[in-house]
C-alpha cells in the first residue's frame, strides 16, 4: 500500500490504525514517504503495527520523524517517534524486515535508541 505524498490526517491515521490491526490485513508493504507522519503519529502506527503479522517493509522516508525530540527534555515521559520504532524492532514478534527512515529529523536519544535496536 503507497500512500506517499498524502497527508495523513487524525481521521485517514485512525482508519489505517483500524486497518492495520485487523487480524485479516494482509499487507506485506507499506510505504508513507512524505505523508507528514510526526513522532505522535508514528508512536500509534507503531502500536498497530505491533500487532500486525503481515508488514515486513515500512517506509516512513521524508517525514517529520523526531522532530519533538527536542521535548524530551522538558517532558521525559514522551516517547518519540524513533523510541517507538525501536520498541517495536525488539520485540521478538516484530516481522519488519525493511525499515526506511532517510530524511527525517532523527537525532538525540532516538537515534541512539534506534541504534541499539538494530544491534540487538
Amino acid at each position: 500500500l503507497n500512500l506517499s505524498q498524502n497527508v495523513i490526517g487524525p481521521v485517514s491515521a485512525a482508519c489505517l490504525f483500524e486497518y492495520l490491526i485487523s487480524p485479516t490485513c494482509p499487507l506485506e508493504r507499506l510505504i508513507l514517504k512524505s505523508a507528514d507522519v510526526d513522532d505522535f503519529e508514528c508512536e500509534n502506527f507503531v502500536k498497530a503495527i505491533s500487532e500486525n503479522r503481515s508488514l515486513i517493509e515500512l517506509d516512513l522516508s521524508s517525514n517529520l520523524i523526531g522532530k519533538a525530540e527536542n521535548l524530551n527534555t522538558v517532558m521525559p515521559e514522551l516517547t518519540t517517534g524513533a523510541e517507538a520504532l525501536a520498541s517495536l524492532l525488539r520485540l521478538p514478534e516484530c516481522k519488519i524486515k525493511t525499515l526506511n527512515l532517510d530524511w527525517n529529523m532523527i537525532r538525540l536519544d532516538g537515534g541512539i535508541d534506534l541504534a541499539k535496536s538494530i544491534a540487538d
